[in-house]
């Protein structure tokens, strides 16, 4: 509508002026889309592949055209489809490079296709140019944020790598104060028995008197095999003899003499 109504006004002033000056002419044919430029929108993206009309290929809008269509390419087809278009034109080999950007490429194709845009510049058309510039400023930007993440996940790995060092050292470190506190204990409970010991006195051991002795028995050496005899049993008053009986009553006599002799 917009082009429509431009077209319009450049009619208007032409027809009011009768001459339009060639500057006027200038300043308005690149604003002005031409018929060809909107059926781009309207052809099938199996056109758009196949077209080979320099005219066409020299049109930013075609262009345009061929990133929407590469956006539609099935996601696993998108890398077979890019490898069996040819590469032997610098259009072709942007219409390559278009494909491979939809297939999530790693950093190092994205590089890759960086190289091709910065080398395509010196071959596409002026008309074309801005929109290679654009392309390679996004696939710029993507790759900076790529190495950004990249070198964040790298610094998070390695701070995670000191944090479990550290962790381990507090560890370490705990086991040694829980080892030292034992020690410190035991030499505590050590000393403090050392320190009871010497307050309380030592009391002596009393004597003991000859009296209060018990009789030591002899105790027969290893070697010592001699046994000593036995005692005769003592005779009954049955089994004494008279003499025997007698023995006595002699004592007792001896025994009333000495007092009278004393006498």
């Amino acid at each position: 509508m917009l082009g429509v109504a431009l077209a319009v006004s450049v009619t208007l002033l032409t027809a009011c002026s009768g001459r339009p000056t060639q500057a006027l002419a200038r300043v308005m044919e690149p604003v002005l889309p031409s018929i060809e430029n909107e059926d781009f929108y309207r052809r099938s993206c199996a056109a758009i592949w196949n077209s080979s009309n320099t005219n066409q290929i020299q049109m930013a809008a075609y262009w345009l055209r061929v990133s929407e269509c590469a956006d539609q390419i099935p996601f696993k087809s998108r890398r077979e489809f890019a490898a069996s278009l040819p590469t032997t034109t610098w259009h072709g080999q942007l219409k390559k490079t278009l494909v491979e950007l939809r297939d999530s490429p790693s950093l190092p194709q994205r590089r890759r296709a960086l190289d091709t845009l910065s080398g395509l510049r010196d071959q596409v058309p002026s008309s074309v140019l801005p929109l290679v510039r654009l392309w390679r400023e996004q696939q710029v930007t993507l790759i900076n944020a790529t190495d950004e993440r990249l070198r964040a996940q790298r610094e998070m790995k390695q701070l995670e790598m000191e944090m479990a060092e550290l962790r381990a050292e507090r560890q370490t470190l705990h086991r040694r104060l829980d080892d030292a506190e034992q020690k410190l204990r035991r030499l505590m409970d050590i000393e403090r028995q050392l320190s009871v010991r010497k307050l309380v006195p030592v009391r002596p051991v009393p004597e003991q008197d000859d009296s209060t002795k018990l009789p030591q028995l002899a105790v027969p050496s290893v070697g010592d095999t001699s046994v000593d005899e036995p005692l005769p049993p003592a005779s009954t008053p049955e089994q004494m003899t008279p003499d025997q009986i007698k023995e006595p009553q002699a004592d007792d006599t001896e025994k009333d003499s000495e007092p009278a002799a004393g006498r």
